[in-house]
């Protein structure tokens, strides 16, 4: 569970940074080494983005990414078990995708990985939200592959990089609001072409009940 409202006292920073480092490809990739290094054993060493794909719809989107390395390396003891794992229960063989992310908007993503993870995100508050993670497998290997499904829960629960890069941005993001600055930068294509589509998502979505409030605290002082 997540729950940003604990966080610690926040310090207000500096947002501005030079225009160029948006669209500089050494900066590029050191954000990826960075993003992508993070983590002990998933984003680092189970999936890559070189063959990212991502599909759309109304009111979801779907970003697909292929295997690292066919599994050949991991970046801890425990992801070495799972990787174990799931190659043992492909005969040897890589998955063909390494994850699948569908996010049906707004708080809802279902995980691909050689199984299906769902993930709801519900707001307890202006600035907290809880991620309640729901396991789910295949008939075979709920009823023969227990130590399958040990090996990828611990991996799983290894794995921390989602909650500190949430926490992070939003600590930026709060910090921003104090100073009453609003600083976006450009987005990043195409590892953030799902976040311009839900945004759009929000702005389609709200505008009208935004307009609509407006008008409702004008029209008194029009009498």
């Amino acid at each position: 569970m997540s729950d940003l409202a604990e966080s610690s006292a926040l310090s207000l920073t500096s947002p501005q940074l030079p225009v160029s480092w948006y669209f500089d490809p050494a900066i590029y990739a050191l954000e990826l080494k960075h993003l992508f290094g993070h983590g002990s054993g998933y984003a680092g060493h189970l999936v890559t983005c070189d063959d990212l794909k991502w599909e759309y719809g109304d009111w979801w989107s779907v970003q697909t990414v292929g295997v690292n390395r066919g599994l050949a390396k991991a970046g801890s003891p425990v992801y070495q078990h799972w990787h174990q794992q799931v190659l043992a229960y492909q005969q040897g063989k890589a998955p063909a995708q390494g994850s699948i992310w569908l996010t049906y908007y707004p708080g809802l993503m279902v995980e691909w990985y050689p199984h299906v993870l769902v993930s709801s995100i519900i707001p307890t508050g202006v600035e907290s939200c809880r991620n309640v993670v729901e396991f789910y497998y295949p008939e075979d290997i709920v009823l023969f592959e227990r130590a399958f499904i040990e090996a990828e829960q611990a991996a799983y629960q290894e794995t921390a990089e989602d909650d500190d890069i949430c926490a992070r941005m939003h600590k930026g993001r709060r910090a921003l609001y104090q100073q009453g600055i609003s600083e976006t930068g450009p987005y990043q294509s195409p590892l953030e072409d799902g976040m311009m589509h839900f945004h759009a998502f929000l702005r389609r979505e709200l505008s009208p009940h935004l307009e609509q409030a407006q008008r409702r605290e004008i029209e008194p002082h029009l009498k």
